[in-house]
C-alpha cells in the first residue's frame, strides 16, 4: 500500500509544546505526522502526503514562508491546504502566509473547538474536490473509443488507487445457475495477491437472501459490509480477501447483473460514509455502462453521469443534453436545444466559449474554467467545466458544482473576519480599561507615599502596608493586561541596555522574600561565578519574567515550604552568554494535563470559579513570549502534590 493515510495531518513547528497541543486536540480523529523544521516537513509531505499541514511562521533556519513556497512547487504536495499558525494573531504574517497560496490561519494560544472545526472544514473541502474530480476523470474516461472491458478495468485501478485499496473486483452474474464469475479486477501490487480473474463463487441459500435483500424496491443503492449478517456465511473470497469489504449490486433495468467488492487490508478500518457514497455512485455508473442493450457505451455513460454533460458543436449550439442537466438547469430538453447555452450562461460567459474556450480545445489545449449557471427559475450554480474534442467537430461539457463548497468557504471567510473582528475589539477593550485604572491607581498609590512620609497612627501603620502592598498588586496586574495588549498589537519590544545582573538579581529576590517570610517560607539561591557582573539585555522584561515565576512558586507553595532559584551559564561565544534559570518549589504541583494550558492566556492549572488561589492567567503566557524574544524557551517540569519546577533560558549580549 502506499505511504498516504486517510485524515491524516502534518504539524509543523519547532516548539514541542505546540506540537503537542494540536497532537492532543487531533489524535483522536486522525493520523498525525510531527516536523520541527522546514526541511523535514517538506520531506514528511512528499512521503507521507498527508490530507491537511498546519505550519508554524516562525521557525529557525528556514521558516513558514519557505515552505509553503516549497510545497506548491512540488507536484504532489502543492494541492494540500496548509493552514498557518500565527501567534497573537499577527496579521502581517497572516496576510503574507495566505497570499502564498495558504488555506486558513489559526492563532495561538489554540482552542480545541476552534482547531478541529477549521480542520475538519478543510478536510471536508479537499475531499469533496478529489471525489468530483475523481469522477469528472471516470466521465472523461468514458466518453473515449476504448474496448468497454478495458475500461472496467481501467476504472477498477482508478478506484483502488484513489480509495487507497487492497483490491476491486468485478463479478458478473449468471441468474440461470446462480453463480458469480469475476471478470475484471484491480490488485494492489503491493499485496501481491493471485489473480482472481475466472472464479466462481456458487450461491447458497444465504446469498440467495442477499440478493433478494438487494433487489428490494427500497434498496436499489444498498451495500453489504463483510461483516454483514447475510454475508457472513455466504460469499466466500478466501485468504486475505475475507478481512474488510463492501459490495454494492449493478443492476440493469431492475435486475441484478454484477456486484463491485471492494477490499481493504486493513481489517480494522471503518468504512466512512463518504468512502461508501464514492463506491455506490461508482457502482451507479458501472450500472449505467451495463446498460448496452438500450444505448452506446460513451451514451450510457453520459446518461448516468450525476453531472452535466452536454455536447456541443464549433459555433457553441447545443446537440445533446444529458437527465443530469435537466434536473439541475430546470429546463427540458427541446428548450436546451433550441435556445443554446445563452439560456444558462451569460452574455459574456457565452462569448468567452465562443471566442477563447473552443479556439484552445481545437488547438489541443487543455480547458478547464469556473462560471456561473443561471437556471429557469433564476437561481445560480457555480460550475467548474471541462472542455473536451469529441469527435471531428464537436465537443464535451462536463461539469462539477461547486455551488456548496464556494459557500463554505464564503462561510469560513466570514468566520475569519468575525474572529478578527472579536479580536480586535477584546484587545481594545483591554487596553482601554487598563490604561483607565492606571489614572487612578497612580493617584492612590501617591497617596499611600505621602501618608507614609507624613506620618500615621502606630495602629494603621499595617493597614497602611497592606493598602500599599494591595495597590502594587493591582498595578502589576494593570501593566501585564497593557503588555497583553501591545503583544495582541505586535508592539510589544524588547529595549536593551548594559545592566548589573547581580543587582538585578538582588532587587528580584528581595521583593519576592518579602512575600515569602508572610508564608515562613525559606528562598535558597545559587548565582553561577562565572556569569559577568553586567551584560546587555532588557532588565526590567527579565525581572518581570522571574518575578512572575518565584511569585508562583510563592503563591502555591505551603507554609515554612522550600524554594529553590539557580542561574548558570550553559553556552556562549564570542559575543553573547546563554544563563539558565531554575526555579524549584515543593508546592500543590501540576498534572500533565494542565502543562500546556500554563502557557496560555488567562489559563491557570485549576480554571474552576472556586479555584483556592487567585490570578488571571496572564504572567507565564507573558513571561513564555518574552522569554522567546530574548531567545530562549520556558520548560516545565512537575506532578500533582510533588511540587514544581521551572527552566527557562535567556540569551545576553557581553560588554565589550
Amino acid at each position: 500500500m502506499n505511504n498516504r493515510k486517510r485524515n491524516s495531518v502534518l504539524i509543523v513547528d519547532d516548539e514541542r509544546a505546540s506540537i503537542s497541543a494540536l497532537n492532543n486536540i487531533l489524535n483522536h480523529d486522525y493520523t498525525i505526522y510531527a516536523s520541527s523544521n522546514g526541511q523535514d516537513a517538506i520531506e514528511t509531505a512528499e512521503e507521507f502526503l498527508p490530507d491537511i499541514i498546519l505550519l508554524d511562521v516562525l521557525m529557525p533556519d528556514m521558516d513558514g514562508y519557505d515552505v509553503i513556497c516549497a510545497l506548491k512547487k512540488s507536484a504532489n504536495t502543492c494541492d494540500i491546504p496548509v493552514i498557518i499558525i500565527t501567534g497573537l494573531g499577527n496579521i502581517d504574517d497572516e496576510e503574507k502566509g495566505l497570499a502564498l497560496g495558504a488555506a486558513d490561519y489559526i492563532t495561538k494560544p489554540f482552542h480545541p473547538v476552534i482547531v478541529k472545526l477549521r480542520v475538519q472544514n478543510h478536510l471536508k473541502l479537499v475531499e469533496r474536490l478529489r471525489q468530483q474530480a475523481f469522477m469528472t476523470r471516470i466521465s472523461q474516461n468514458f466518453l473515449t473509443d476504448t474496448y468497454t472491458e478495458s475500461l472496467y478495468t481501467d476504472t477498477l485501478s482508478m478506484v483502488g488507487e484513489f480509495m487507497n485499496l487492497a483490491s476491486a473486483l468485478l463479478y458478473s452474474y449468471n441468474e440461470d445457475n446462480k453463480t458469480f464469475i469475476c471478470q475484471n479486477e484491480w490488485l494492489n501490487p503491493e499485496c501481491n495477491f493471485k489473480t482472481r480473474i475466472g472464479d466462481v463463487i456458487v450461491l447458497n441459500e444465504n446469498s440467495n437472501n442477499a440478493i433478494n435483500y438487494l433487489l428490494s424496491a427500497d434498496n436499489k443503492n444498498m451495500y453489504l459490509r463483510s461483516s454483514d449478517p447475510l454475508l457472513t456465511d455466504s460469499i466466500k473470497f478466501g485468504g486475505k480477501f475475507s478481512n474488510n469489504f463492501i459490495t454494492t449490486p449493478v443492476f440493469i433495468k431492475g435486475r441484478l447483473s454484477a456486484i463491485l467488492v471492494f477490499f481493504m487490508e486493513n481489517i480494522k478500518w471503518n468504512w466512512s460514509s463518504s468512502e461508501i457514497d464514492l463506491a455506490v455512485l461508482v457502482t451507479s455508473i458501472f450500472s449505467g455502462v451495463f446498460e448496452r442493450d438500450a444505448m452506446e457505451r460513451q451514451y450510457s455513460m453520459v446518461e448516468n453521469s450525476p453531472n452535466i454533460v452536454l455536447y456541443i458543436s464549433s459555433d457553441a449550439s447545443i446537440e445533446y443534453v444529458n437527465p443530469a442537466a435537466l434536473t439541475v438547469t430546470g429546463y427540458t430538453k427541446p428548450e436546451l436545444i433550441t435556445q443554446g447555452l445563452g439560456a444558462i450562461f451569460s452574455d459574456s460567459t457565452l462569448d468567452d466559449i465562443k471566442e477563447k474556450y473552443i479556439p484552445a480545445s481545437m488547438r489541443g489545449e487543455s480547458v478547464l474554467f469556473e462560471t456561473e449557471l443561471i437556471r429557469k427559475d433564476g437561481a445560480k450554480r457555480i460550475l467548474m467545466i471541462s472542455l473536451i474534442p469529441v469527435g471531428k467537430n464537436n465537443f464535451g461539457f462536463i461539469t462539477r458544482d461547486l455551488t456548496e463548497i464556494r459557500e463554505l468557504e464564503a462561510g469560513l471567510i466570514a468566520s475569519k473576519e468575525h474572529a478578527e473582528y472579536l479580536s480586535r475589539a477584546k484587545s481594545e477593550f483591554l487596553s482601554r480599561m487598563s490604561h483607565e485604572m492606571r489614572t487612578p491607581m497612580n493617584a492612590i498609590m501617591g497617596l499611600l507615599q505621602i501618608a507614609d512620609i507624613q506620618g500615621v497612627p502606630e495602629n494603621m501603620k499595617d493597614h497602611l502596608k497592606k493598602m500599599n502592598g494591595a495597590a502594587h498588586s493591582l498595578l502589576h496586574l494593570i501593566d501585564d493586561v497593557l503588555d497583553f495588549s501591545d503583544m495582541e498589537y505586535d508592539v510589544f519590544k524588547l529595549s536593551e541596555s548594559v545592566f548589573n545582573f547581580n543587582v538585578m538579581i538582588r532587587d528580584v529576590l528581595l521583593a519576592a522574600d518579602d512575600k515569602a517570610s508572610q508564608k515562613k517560607q525559606l528562598i535558597n539561591c545559587s548565582i553561577d561565578p562565572e556569569i559577568p557582573i553586567s551584560v546587555i539585555g532588557d532588565e526590567k522584561r527579565l525581572k518581570q519574567v522571574i518575578k512572575n515565576i518565584l511569585g508562583n512558586a510563592v503563591k502555591y507553595s505551603p507554609e515554612e515550604g522550600d524554594i529553590c532559584f539557580n542561574a548558570c551559564i550553559v553556552g556562549a561565544d564570542n559575543k553573547t552568554i546563554t544563563v539558565r534559570f531554575e526555579v524549584t518549589d515543593n508546592g500543590i504541583g501540576i498534572s500533565k494535563e494542565q502543562h500546556d494550558k500554563l502557557f496560555s492566556m488567562f489559563e491557570q492549572g485549576d480554571g474552576s470559579i472556586n479555584r483556592e488561589y487567585s490570578g488571571i492567567g496572564i504572567g507565564l503566557a507573558l513571561s513564555k513570549r518574552i522569554i522567546e524574544m530574548m531567545g530562549g524557551d520556558i520548560i516545565v517540569e512537575s506532578e500533582p502534590g510533588k511540587g514544581t519546577k521551572f527552566y527557562f533560558t535567556c540569551i545576553f549580549k557581553k560588554v565589550k
